[in-house]
């Protein structure tokens, strides 16, 4: 009894797991480009507006100190820093040129040759076999 009890919850917690799946992957679908230009903006605000540095300081500090508008602020930040790392596709790089210029295509700047480790490089000691 006690075992067909315990497969029933296991099945159940399955079921509602996969009943909730469609849902998380409803919320965390990529935004389109016009909203994510619109939380870039409200961000640069926030930002603009100090709260960044607030948000800088030690909760406890900032709960006893901060009023309830700056609060939600710092909150509202952190939302938006979510939304847009998650959910945003990244902005491109744009790339100057020696005289100057930008290209309107992203340059690829190439990873710096690694010198290999002198211990590695080197083969292993050989060891003695033991003696029977």
């Amino acid at each position: 009894m006690h075992l067909a009890a315990l497969g029933l919850r296991a099945l159940l917690v399955a079921g509602g797991t996969a009943l909730l799946m469609p849902l998380t992957a409803a919320l965390a679908a990529p935004l389109d480009n016009e909203t994510c230009a619109m939380l870039r903006n409200e961000r640069q605000q926030l930002e603009a507006a100090g709260v960044r540095e607030s948000m800088a300081k030690d909760p406890l500090w900032s709960a006893a100190n901060l009023p309830p508008a700056r609060l939600n602020d710092i909150k509202r930040l952190i939302e938006l820093d979510e939304q847009i790392t998650f959910r945003c596709p990244p902005l491109e790089a744009v790339v100057a040129t020696a005289e100057g210029k930008t290209e309107g295509k992203t340059t690829v700047i190439p990873l710096p040759t690694r010198k290999p480790n002198a211990k590695r490089a080197a083969p292993a000691p050989r060891r003695k076999p033991a003696a029977h």
